[in-house]
């Protein structure tokens, strides 16, 4: 069973004021997003990691991805990177709010995080996948969920 589909646009309460700011008139007019939309107003920290990273902070990353997990803290990411998805793994052991922005074409019952979710039972109200970007670099080959 798919998760509820919600769009937001730029003129509701749960639309990130921070894009508007930061992107200004480039910010996405409407945001589609899966899952739990509530999560949206949570402070937030972000996980980039990139693809070629030195082992001990490998290492670092993940004892930090693990005090996040036991933390509660609500993580954001696309968690496309080696690092990224074995932090994703790490994080699925906990119950805190994942926030996942894909970068490019996902079906929602396909992405990784739907997948560790739903084969270890992760509750659905504790994540929401953010559309935007893919849809508008990719127009009628990445369609946003309907």
């Amino acid at each position: 069973m798919l998760a509820t589909v919600h769009r937001i646009t730029q003129d509701e309460t749960l639309y990130p004021r921070v894009l508007l700011k930061r992107l200004g008139a480039a910010a996405p007019e409407q945001l589609t997003l899966v899952g739990n939309v509530d999560l949206l107003a949570h402070n937030k920290t972000a996980l980039f990691c990139s693809a070629r990273t030195p082992g001990d902070a490998i290492l670092r990353t993940f004892d930090t991805v693990r005090r996040f997990r036991d933390d509660g803290v609500t993580v954001i990411s696309g968690f496309h990177s080696p690092i990224e998805k074995e932090c994703l793994h790490i994080l699925l052991r906990g119950r805190q709010p994942i926030i996942n922005l894909p970068g490019a074409c996902y079906r929602i019952y396909a992405h990784p995080l739907r997948m560790s979710a739903r084969v270890r039972g992760w509750p659905p109200s504790l994540s929401v996948t953010v559309h935007w970007a893919a849809e508008a670099r990719y127009p009628g080959i990445c369609p946003t969920p309907k």
